[in-house]
């Protein structure tokens, strides 16, 4: 089940408006033959029942296989039952099978410049949908730097709904902070690191170490050994 966020991210009407008319085609004007099952299958296709539809188109082709006006009704209603089906995975977020919905669509039943038009919209969404899924995971500053400068250049054209814009801005605001963080726990690991090795004996390591975080925290690596218990101060070549 997708997050409510993920809502946020249903900018389109139904396919988007590379399917004007989103969710109908126009069924061609009918012949003057047979209005009462042409009055039930109408009936049925305006309350979305697509299946039973078409088997009742497809039996009066059985009957008269060369009607152009049953095949384009046929085409038409095929069409707005992928529509249903589409706009179901919108509204749930899942992008991804809406797109492959699509994809199984044309390879049974032909491209389309609708169909074509409408594919590149989905896959540009299943692309949107990944990366703030991504950005959402990330926890550390290049990571979230390297996934908002992603999302930056997919959307430069596109203008997003305002919750996935402040979104973004949220997740941007976090990265000083989470600079910080992640530079403190370095520099005790690297703390922590110098301690074990002067321990161990092995103060040649130790004061590699030791120069390497005074180049980080100038002037406190002095403070700092001295305050380790039963161990003497390492000379660095930044003293």
């Amino acid at each position: 089940m997708k997050t409510p966020f993920r809502l946020g991210l249903i900018v389109l009407c139904a396919l988007t408006a590379a399917t004007a008319g989103c969710s109908r085609q126009k069924a061609p004007p009918p012949p003057k033959t047979q209005p009462e099952l042409l009055l039930g299958i109408y009936d049925d296709a305006r309350r979305q029942q697509y299946e039973a539809t078409l088997l009742k188109i497809q039996k009066m082709r059985a009957l008269n296989p060369s009607s152009i006006f049953l095949a384009e009704l046929e085409n038409a209603i095929r069409f707005n039952r992928l529509t249903a089906v589409v706009n179901t995975y919108l509204r749930m977020g899942n992008f991804e099978s809406a797109l492959n919905a699509l994809q199984n669509y044309e390879k049974q039943h032909g491209y389309s410049e609708i169909t074509t038009r409408t594919k590149e919209r989905l896959f540009f969404m299943a692309r949107l949908d990944r990366g703030i899924g991504k950005l959402k995971r990330a926890r550390r500053s290049e990571e979230l730097e390297s996934e908002i400068e992603d999302l930056k250049n997919l959307t430069k054209n596109v203008e997003l709904t305002p919750k996935i814009v402040n979104f973004i801005k949220n997740r941007e605001s976090m990265i000083p902070e989470l600079r910080k963080l992640e530079r403190e726990l370095t520099l005790r690991e690297l703390r922590q690191e110098i301690q074990d090795r002067l321990q161990a004996g092995d103060r040649k390591m130790a004061a590699a170490l030791t120069a390497v975080y005074a180049m980080e925290v100038p002037g406190d690596e002095n403070r700092f050994l001295s305050a380790l218990s039963g161990t003497d101060n390492i000379q660095t070549n930044n003293k």
